[in-house]
């Protein structure tokens, strides 16, 4: 869900219209006051990310002291994925005028959030390898030896 929930935002660019849209409420917006794109972009990320981590202490609350620590390792990857993706992004939204620094924070946003989100995957899938949560199974191809 939550990965999907990242596919959509990003795909949709929500968090763009929202911004814009959140920033209307409190600024009077125009495409160029970066400030208040920026509070828009917070205030949404804010709403976000309060209801995903409700899900998550739910969950938390419910699982096993060895499923609590996979927790933590997945949070702390959610985090810098988060450092990148607003923390870097809003950084950027006042640099956009700087061609060299934008374009330096774009390397380093886009970069951050691809490797962290890398990772996060790769932890997932061998986290479903190593306790085999998975509930399918590849059956082998049977070979016929021709002689």
């Amino acid at each position: 869900m939550l990965f999907a929930g990242f596919l959509v935002d990003d795909f949709f660019q929500l968090h763009y219209l929202a911004s814009s849209v959140l920033s209307n409420l409190f600024y009077s917006y125009s495409e160029y006051n970066y400030v208040a794109l920026g509070v828009g972009q917070l205030i949404y990320s804010l709403i976000i990310i309060l209801f995903f981590l409700s899900l998550a202490l739910l969950f938390y609350r419910l699982t096993s002291n060895q499923e609590k620590a996979e927790f933590l390792n997945i949070f702390m990857l959610l985090c810098f994925f988060l450092f990148f993706g607003l923390g870097v992004d809003l950084l950027h939204m006042f640099f956009k005028e700087h061609g060299s620094a934008s374009l330096l924070l774009t390397i380093i946003e886009e970069g951050g959030e691809m490797f962290t989100l890398s990772t996060l995957v790769w932890y997932f899938y061998s986290s479903v390898v190593k306790y085999k949560v998975y509930q399918f199974s590849i059956p082998k191809a049977n070979r016929v030896n021709k002689q």
